[in-house]
């Protein structure tokens, strides 16, 4: 998507931070196998925009 290509780092790293907090929210309170996936998925996209 070009627009992740132009967007400031701090943003991005904002909303990756931003999308693994909903989607902790999201499975703690409805801990279903598609919702622990999606958890674990921006889990792991934050923790990589973080070691960048």
């Amino acid at each position: 998507m070009p627009a992740w290509h132009t967007a400031p780092a701090e943003g991005i790293a904002a909303f990756a931070a931003a999308n693994r907090n909903v989607w902790d929210e999201i499975s703690t309170a409805d801990p279903d196998p598609w919702t622990l996936r999606l958890a674990a998925a921006a889990a792991t996209w934050h923790d990589h925009r973080e070691a960048s």
